[in-house]
């Protein structure tokens, strides 16, 4: 009966919503401009991700025990985030430099102590 009035709403709020505007400019290149630095490259899994991955066996192949073997790897304190990090490096997943990330590394040795103490061993 009053759908009119609903559809009526949804179209002004998708009319209405701001819409960003992307221009393609292009940049005339110079050989005498130097190359921008980078800082360190953003790693593509989060320490969450790597933790978990590591535990569903995706880095089995880089040497990584997988589900209880992982879990009691980390209980055990024979796995380290440097060990994970380093499979993760081995996969192609993460660039070398993550090592000398020391937030990375943290957040990864806080995903797998927490990881120890929800596994429920």
């Amino acid at each position: 009966m009053n759908h009119w009035k609903l559809m009526l709403g949804l179209l002004l709020t998708t009319v209405m919503l701001p819409m960003p505007i992307v221009r393609a400019e292009s940049t005339p290149t110079n050989a005498t401009t130097a190359p921008v630095a980078t800082t360190a490259a953003v790693p593509s899994l989060t320490p969450y991700d790597l933790v978990y991955a590591a535990y569903q066996g995706r880095l089995r192949a880089q040497g990584l025990r997988s589900y209880g073997a992982f879990a009691d790897g980390c209980n055990q304190g024979t796995l380290t985030a440097n060990d994970v990090a380093q499979a993760a490096i081995k996969a192609n997943l993460l660039p070398q430099s993550i090592l000398q990330d020391q937030g990375y590394m943290n957040a990864v040795d806080a995903q797998m102590k927490s990881f120890k103490n929800n596994s429920g061993r």
